[in-house]
């Protein structure tokens, strides 16, 4: 899909909500019920713009959008996607971040339509100029995959895209349109953590409401492969409160489960556990789950199939995950303990 289509597509989904999914889904996946694929947020939260705030664009909510279709995309190879957009960056800019996001967009194709073997995508958002009042930002963006590419091909895009000139690949040469829009351009390399390709750019944005994160007494346990991962929902749910096991092994998080000491109230859960061990299924299945709400984190597709074997209720987020999508989960789960009968299913 060309990127200047996505950008259109994008200003659609913020607009009118279109990147929001259904609250429940009442109907389960075969003998697995699923509370929520992503939590809808309230009416009132819809972006429905006035006439002269149109060109105000959530930047999350075209990422998210995007990530749908790069959830889908995943699937092909087995890999995944992984975004992080610290809290403390501005949401809100002017219709030129649909050039960044879509260039951001492109730059993910690459790697994923490129390299026929699961990845691990990484898009990280940073700047060095955070302060009160801006009225302007420069965003740095790193699109990286776990892995160093050292075919001939990649010192001939490196060079192509220091040089400026054209590539022979159509997602990094929509890439590299989109940033000249923006009087910037993508450059590719490689470190100690695989093959990257930056690109930043210098965005209008506007000053948003304070948002004060409603706190959550919740014990909470966190299973996933991959470290970083863990890392980040364990520092974000600490600060809503959430007392998190610090620990990140499965085996580990079993043993508490089982013997009560640490009594859970959530449970996030890396879907590939099950995929690696699909003995796990029966552990969870008989598991006395009574208080307990379980989220499981998708890789991509693949891992749908696996929770189909589930015979609880549970929640499910694709990755990558949205920090408003874990704000909108944990709410809901605070109704249901003050109501089992919330759902009303």
């Amino acid at each position: 899909m060309k990127a200047v289509v996505l950008g259109a597509l994008a200003i659609l989904a913020a607009t009118t909500g279109f990147a929001a999914r259904k609250l429940f889904a009442k109907k389960p996946a075969v003998s697995g019920k699923i509370f929520s694929a992503a939590p809808k947020a309230k009416e009132s939260d819809s972006v429905v713009p006035r006439r002269e705030d149109i060109a105000q664009i959530d930047i999350l909510k075209i990422l998210k959008f995007q990530s749908e279709i790069l959830f889908e995309e995943c699937t092909k190879y087995d890999s995944t996607l992984y975004l992080s957009f610290p809290p403390q960056l501005p949401r809100i800019y002017g219709g030129e971040v649909l050039n960044l996001t879509s260039a951001v967009f492109d730059a993910c194709e690459f790697f994923l339509q490129n390299i026929a073997e699961p990845i691990r995508v990484s898009v990280e958002f940073s700047s060095k100029e955070l302060r009160a009042n801006m009225s302007s930002i420069k965003l740095d963006v790193r699109v990286g995959i776990d892995r160093e590419l050292k075919d001939p091909r990649t010192y001939a895009l490196k060079s192509a895209l220091e040089s400026a000139a054209s590539t022979d690949d159509e997602y990094l040469t929509s890439a590299q349109t989109h940033l000249r829009a923006l009087g910037s351009h993508p450059s590719i390399g490689a470190d100690g953590r695989g093959t990257f390709i930056k690109m930043d750019a210098v965005l209008s944005c506007f000053a948003q409401q304070s948002f004060s994160a409603k706190k959550y007494d919740y014990n909470v346990i966190i299973t996933h492969k991959n470290r970083a991962i863990f890392e980040e929902l364990r520092d974000f749910l600490s600060g809503l409160g959430c007392d998190v096991m610090p620990n990140s092994n499965w085996e580990s998080a079993k043993r508490h489960l089982n013997d009560f000491i640490y009594v859970a109230d959530v449970v996030i859960l890396d879907a590939e556990i099950l995929r690696a061990n699909i003995s796990e299924i029966n552990y969870l299945n008989a598991l006395e789950k009574d208080g307990v709400f379980f989220i499981f984190l998708l890789k991509n597709k693949h891992s749908l199939k696996v929770l189909e074997g589930l015979s609880f209720k549970f929640f499910k987020l694709e990755m990558p995950y949205f920090y408003d999508e874990f704000y909108a989960t944990l709410d809901l789960i605070e109704k249901i303990k003050n109501d089992e009968n919330f759902l009303g299913l």
